[in-house]
């Protein structure tokens, strides 16, 4: 879940939760694991609304890639990133060329 999820449930836009979802889905699917787990559910919470986004040393990503899951999962969600900004990052769209019309 999303960390605003866990501070207020006003004014809550559903996109940001969703880049943040995707976010945890490409983490997952690089790690093999979640991004922030805990040995209790109160830990885990506190993982998700408190610490930053760690990359293990075992499989090594692209600073690309990190900065696009660093971006994704940007706690305060006014500073997420969009999918209109996502799909112009460097390692989605290498060229730059890449457009998609009819996101929002």
């Amino acid at each position: 879940m999303a960390p605003e999820l866990f501070k207020t449930k006003k004014g809550i836009e559903g996109k940001p939760i969703d880049i943040w979802a995707l976010g945890v889905s490409f983490y997952s699917f690089v790690y093999m694991k979640a991004p922030f787990m805990g040995d209790s559910l109160n830990e885990m919470i506190k993982n998700i609304t408190e610490n930053e986004l760690q990359f293990n040393n075992e499989r090594k990503i692209s600073d690309d890639l990190k900065q696009i899951l660093k971006k994704m999962m940007e706690k305060d969600p006014n500073k997420r990133i969009t999918i209109e900004q996502l799909v112009k990052e460097p390692w989605f769209d290498k060229d730059h060329e890449q457009k998609l019309e009819n996101l929002t």
